[in-house]
């Protein structure tokens, strides 16, 4: 079902996003305390210089978060279509081409790829409840913030960063086993 897909290999990294995250964070510190600094346009809307660094670092949070989920999702899709794709005979992947063949390129990425990973590739079931709340978060970003967020806890890029890199330390202690 459908075409094979074309790898950009442009996904990112989750350690180069932590690295991106932090040089910009240093950025907006240097940026806010720089005495001979313009701050004109960066502080109209606040009432204070803290107020308007707190709101820089906030966004930053936010758009690294955002980052970093994306990298997961990339990370997910790519694993799943090199499975499919190389024929893998492990379980994982015997389960993954069953699933291509009947949905294709098009297989859902909580319902159905975080499934496989819990219940046949030894991921466990707290890191991918970890990821799917995570998840709640993306999409509370992606869709502009409208409603109230309820996504169990409060999320920053240290927590994000963290949750997404356990999903993926386990995809990779699995990828050496299987």
């Amino acid at each position: 079902m459908g075409s094979k897909v074309s790898f950009s290999t442009q996904e990112q990294d989750l350690s180069a996003i932590a690295v991106h995250h932090q040089n910009l964070t240093k950025a907006v510190f240097h940026y806010f305390d720089n005495e001979h600094g313009d701050y004109a346009d960066a502080t109209q809307a606040f009432e204070s210089i803290d107020e308007a660094r707190g709101a820089c670092l906030a966004e930053l949070e936010h758009s690294s978060s955002m980052a970093a989920l994306a990298a997961v999702e990339a990370a997910i899709r790519v694993d799943f279509l090199e499975r499919v794709y190389n024929k893998r005979k492990d379980p994982l992947s015997r389960s993954m081409r069953e699933l291509h063949r009947v949905k294709g390129n098009r297989a859902r990425l909580e319902e159905e790829l975080l499934e496989l990973w819990k219940s046949k590739g030894d991921i466990s079931p707290a890191i991918i409840s970890d990821v799917r709340a995570a998840l709640i978060y993306r999409h509370w970003l992606a869709h502009g913030r409208y409603w109230l967020l309820r996504a169990g806890r409060n999320y920053d890029f240290t927590t994000v960063y963290q949750v997404s890199e356990a999903l993926i330390e386990g995809m990779d202690a699995y990828q050496n086993t299987a």
